[in-house]
């Protein structure tokens, strides 16, 4: 499968111009991509060549839809996309049924998260000894598919009533979006957004932790906060 190097980023800026020669061809070298994380639906009940047929319609997309400066890599994007497509399938069509071995490693990367939840795709991908491809596929088939009728948990309504707003797919490429932009990030600046976000600690309490003033904890704050939006939306 093609990396994100110059070559493949020219060929996906010429095929974005219209070229339909330059999105065969980052069609078929992306294929494999495909085919991986087909075979995590393959006790579905589908042919798997209707499954890739499926997948290769999210792959289109992201060829289509992809922007360097998301700052992630081509697959990493393409997944939620791959996957989300074979998914709307198949929550249409029945039931869904994943393989023991994608279920397998779903439990392993929840475990893994649950004591290390800052660790980023590459990292989790070396620790489980399983490619960025196969370990973002699992992840994706680990999500529960719900009834439009399921009540949201804000008592907001269902989930019928969100359609037309942002997709599954949608927000998966923005938390992968954000987990790169927080790599960015100093080890320091990483610190003070997770005892702020997650820990949900005060400016004072951070400025203790970390040993600046309140007023100093505010402008680190908003520095990052204002690069975090940068590399989102630039």
């Amino acid at each position: 499968m093609q990396t994100d190097s110059g070559s493949f980023l020219d060929l996906i800026r010429i095929a974005q111009s219209g070229d339909p020669d330059a999105e065969r061809q980052l069609l078929e070298d992306n294929l494999p991509l495909v085919s991986a994380i087909a075979k995590r639906y393959s006790n579905s009940g589908i042919e798997p060549e209707d499954l890739r047929q499926l997948g290769s319609i999210g792959l289109l997309k992201a060829i289509r839809k992809f922007d360097p400066s998301f700052n992630v890599c081509f697959s990493t994007y393409a997944v939620p996309l791959i996957a989300g497509e074979i998914r709307r399938f198949l929550r249409d069509d029945g039931i869904i049924k994943f393989s023991r071995s994608a279920k397998s490693l779903a439990q392993r990367v929840r475990k893994e998260l649950a004591e290390n939840p800052d660790l980023t795709i590459d990292t989790l991908a070396e620790r489980l000894c399983v490619s960025r491809e196969e370990l973002a596929a699992a992840l994706a088939s680990d999500t529960p598919v719900g009834s439009l009728d399921e009540p949201l948990p804000d008592g907001s309504g269902n989930r019928f009533d969100r359609i037309g707003t942002e997709s599954e797919e949608e927000l998966s490429v923005k938390r992968l979006t954000l987990s790169a932009a927080m790599q960015s990030l100093s080890a320091r600046e990483r610190l003070l957004v997770r005892l702020r976000y997650r820990e949900e600690k005060s400016q004072t309490e951070v400025g203790s932790i970390l040993g600046v003033s309140q007023v100093q904890v505010s402008r680190m704050e908003k520095k990052i906060l204002t690069a975090l939006r940068s590399r989102m939306t630039d």
